[in-house]
């Protein structure tokens, strides 16, 4: 009996964790900045969890940064600070183990840091952008513990993933958008460029034209062709300074300046 009651216990007992973890990430998936993400991962672990350690800790560079460290005693061991990727920490073992990784005795790690009355930690990875640290004073983490700290992993990297994505979304627009601001001021300069010059060339083709319509050309020998050439400028002039508008307006257009 005694057995049987133990039995159903445990069972209980895990029913409620795994029931506690999905309401909980209930609240990790609408977060909605990458800095929120280790509060609300270390909620959760608080919530479900009642580990002596629970830490957090991101990857910036080729560093990993500590975010969340909460936990009992925690005055008794020196404060979080950021280490290289390189270092011999439970939590870069699991992230490039890409999996969960358990440390039975933290003597076992080639570090200088100070783990206290702690002796075993699991080290969960955020895909590749963090991991979850959890420690305990003696024994092995439940299989079932374990599994869970997997799938709060998962949450994580599913939101930072997701985060990341709508940065770089983002991140094009602006490009993009200032990168059409820029062509529409390019184009509104050049057509200012241009056009000075060109309104002074059909300005002196329109001036030649009427000048040479008042010389009697068949006296001065210059019959026929300085006259048709006039035209011939003062016609491309314009032709060229429509074309000009056009683009200016069209760079209008896309910009906002004109409500059709």
């Amino acid at each position: 009996i005694t057995q049987r009651k133990r039995r159903e216990q445990m069972l209980k007992s895990r029913r409620r964790k795994i029931e506690a973890l999905y309401r909980a990430t209930s609240g990790l998936l609408s977060v909605g900045t990458r800095d929120a993400v280790p509060g609300r991962i270390a909620e959760v672990l608080q919530e479900v969890f009642d580990f002596p350690l629970r830490h957090v800790g991101l990857v910036e560079g080729e560093m990993l940064v500590p975010k969340e460290t909460v936990g009992e005693d925690l005055s008794r061991m020196p404060e979080p600070k950021a280490q290289p990727l390189s270092e011999d920490l439970v939590a870069t073992r699991a992230i490039q183990a890409g999996e969960a990784v358990v440390v039975e005795s933290t003597g076992g790690l080639e570090n200088d840091l100070d783990y206290g009355t702690l002796s075993t930690l699991a080290g969960i990875p955020i895909g590749g952008h963090g991991a979850v640290v959890v420690g305990k004073e003696a024994g092995t983490f439940d299989a079932l513990d374990l599994r869970l700290l997997e799938v709060l992993g998962g949450y994580g990297t599913l939101v930072l993933g997701r985060l990341e994505r709508e940065k770089r979304l983002v991140q094009a627009r602006e490009e993009a958008e200032e990168a059409a601001q820029l062509k529409s001021a390019m184009l509104a300069n050049m057509s200012h460029e241009v056009r000075t010059p060109l309104m002074s060339m059909i300005g002196s083709a329109d001036l030649l034209r009427e000048d040479l319509r008042e010389v009697d050309l068949e006296e001065a020998g210059l019959e026929g062709e300085p006259a048709d050439m006039a035209e011939q400028i003062f016609r491309s002039g314009q032709r060229l300074r429509e074309t000009l508008d056009s683009v200016l307006e069209l760079s209008r257009l896309e910009s906002g300046a004109y409500t059709l």
